[in-house]
């Protein structure tokens, strides 16, 4: 009886059920003129024929009219049944909906409802089905993250052991060359754990921008002076093309400085000597695009896609080398989407990479 589809043919049911026996009374009703009449002619011409009269001429009445009485007990009937079937049909890709809802509770993920049903059925289930998808993707980066966390921690923890097991044991001496090598494992460490904590604030929209009026242009030109010096050291010609005039931004300096930073360091890492580093800037009615062109190796094709995850490395074991967590350019896009921007990368028509930052010229404030 808890069934809605149950619930729903017994109110069809007694809705029909009372509908034919109001018709039926409204009937007697309407037509008891026209009755009495009847069975007062039939009366008069059984008295002319000398034939028998029933005592009871209602029910007389009525046996004429047994065709009439069996038709709406047909028809009542057939409408019972059909509304079974109909409240059946509508309920049972509810029932199955809530047999996915139970499999999601046994956080089994992969399950989507067949969408089928009226068109509101339908519109349920593939919003379910786009709910469960999300939650899928959400618990799939989780356990990523937590085995991605779990795979950087393992190896500068696995070598600070090591170093202070063989101080401890006498297999190298504790000098300034040891301690060294143990001081930089554990400021890794410290990078990493607070990127980690920029990059979920990041993520969460939980981080307070403070926001004001920056000259784009001069802020170019400030990280170019800044990058020049190293630039010169690797014999890369580092160069600013600024197109139009940019507009002032409501934006938060720092985080955008942090921002272009790491795309100019990560374009010294990749660029051989003799290289070129572009940064180009321009701009349309509606936003500031900022880009840092270089003519390094370039990004393989198959990892275009992925190289703004958290963790992702083009080269795993030069980037670790070189003191990166790999999540520089997760923590950009965040920064980026931060300021309702956008952040992309392709590989460049000549040679190397394209990063292309993208700021809406209207006000976040």
């Amino acid at each position: 009886m808890n069934r809605l589809w149950i619930k729903l043919s017994i109110a069809v049911g007694i809705i029909i059920i009372f509908s034919n026996v109001f018709i039926g009374v409204a009937m007697l009703l309407i037509h008891q003129t026209a009755i009495t009449e009847y069975i007062l002619q039939l009366k008069e011409l059984a008295i002319a024929n000398d034939l028998p009269f029933p005592n009871n001429p209602i029910t007389f009445v009525i046996r004429r009219y047994n065709g009439i009485m069996l038709g709406l007990l047909v028809a009542s009937s057939a409408a019972v049944v059909f509304g079974i079937i109909v409240n059946w049909l509508l309920t049972t890709p509810l029932m199955r909906l809530a047999d996915h809802v139970r499999q999601y509770g046994k956080s089994d993920l992969s399950n989507r409802v067949q969408v089928e049903g009226s068109r509101e059925i339908r519109e349920v289930a593939q919003a379910f089905n786009e709910v469960a998808a999300n939650l899928e993707h959400t618990e799939q980066l989780r356990r990523s993250l937590v085995s991605d966390v779990a795979h950087e921690l393992r190896t500068p923890l696995s070598v600070l052991q090591a170093n202070t097991l063989a101080i401890l044991d006498g297999v190298v001496p504790n000098d300034d060359d040891q301690i060294a090598k143990i001081y930089n494992q554990t400021r890794h460490l410290t990078r990493l754990v607070n990127d980690l904590h920029e990059l979920s604030l990041a993520e969460a929209k939980a981080m307070t921008l403070n926001l004001r009026e920056v000259d784009v242009t001069h802020l170019i030109q400030e990280l170019h002076e800044t990058f020049q010096t190293s630039a010169k050291q690797k014999h890369i010609d580092l160069t600013v093309h600024i197109q139009h005039v940019l507009p002032t931004l409501t934006i938060d300096p720092d985080r955008i400085r942090q921002v272009l930073r790491n795309l100019l360091a990560n374009a010294l890492r990749h660029t051989p000597e003799n290289g070129k580093i572009t940064i180009h800037a321009s701009r349309t009615s509606e936003e500031v695009l900022i880009e840092v062109e270089d003519t390094g190796e370039g990004i393989a094709d198959d990892q275009l896609s992925h190289i703004f995850e958290r963790f992702y490395r083009t080269d795993a074991s030069r980037s670790r080398d070189m003191g990166g967590t790999g999540l520089g350019l997760a923590i950009c896009k965040s920064l980026v989407e931060l300021h309702s921007g956008a952040i992309t990368a392709r590989n460049s028509a000549q040679h190397g990479a394209i990063f292309q930052v993208t700021l809406p010229i209207s006000s976040l404030a």
